[in-house]
């Protein structure tokens, strides 16, 4: 989208004039940004509203993180942005830490992480994109799950079961090809 910092600077500014741009996290036509406003890090994430599939993809995020507002282990959001000149954009609570591949796998993460599959599946929300580049854990081995774009909301809270079989599924599979990865 932008090649300089202080182009991206002025663009973020777009959603509001305090924010400090940081850096660019990437994803392709999802624009991630790490800014700071009042001492604090956010992420902001915006498409344009022409990109069909990543719009799409922002919206359902959006919906879903309303509705999770209190599940723990995702980064929640912190405000809509709704659509500001062509783009869609929400802020959401930023992250410390490093993708989950970086650390030693244990039984607190495989525990924390079939708790947020849990709080999801008690909300009708299913298909939890659980793989390595959503996943942060902290120095504290806290985990955040911090893109919920591909989830899926039922319309009640009856979940069909192979929904929630592949939400275990990945988790396990998660864990496993970690766990394999770690001890060569």
């Amino acid at each position: 989208m932008f090649t300089t910092e202080k182009n991206h600077q002025r663009f973020v500014e777009m959603f509001d004039p305090e924010f400090e741009f940081i850096k660019s996290l990437g994803y392709t036509n999802i624009q991630v940004y790490q800014i700071r406003k009042n001492n604090t890090f956010y992420i902001l994430k915006c498409t344009d509203t022409k990109l069909k599939w990543e719009s799409d993809h922002l919206d359902n995020e959006r919906r879903i993180l309303k509705v999770a507002n209190h599940v723990r282990g995702i980064t929640h959001l912190v405000q809509d942005y709704g659509f500001v000149e062509k783009y869609t954009a929400v802020l959401k609570e930023f992250a410390e830490g490093n993708e989950l591949q970086t650390v030693i796998s244990d039984e607190s993460i495989k525990t924390q992480l079939e708790n947020i599959v849990q709080q999801f599946h008690s909300l009708g929300i299913s298909c939890v994109d659980l793989c390595r580049k959503n996943l942060i854990i902290n120095p504290f081995k806290k985990i955040s799950l911090i893109d919920l774009g591909a989830f899926i909301k039922n319309n009640s809270l009856n979940i069909p079961e192979y929904n929630k079989n592949y939400d275990f599924y990945s988790l396990n599979l998660l864990l496993s090809n970690k766990l394999k990865k770690e001890k060569k």
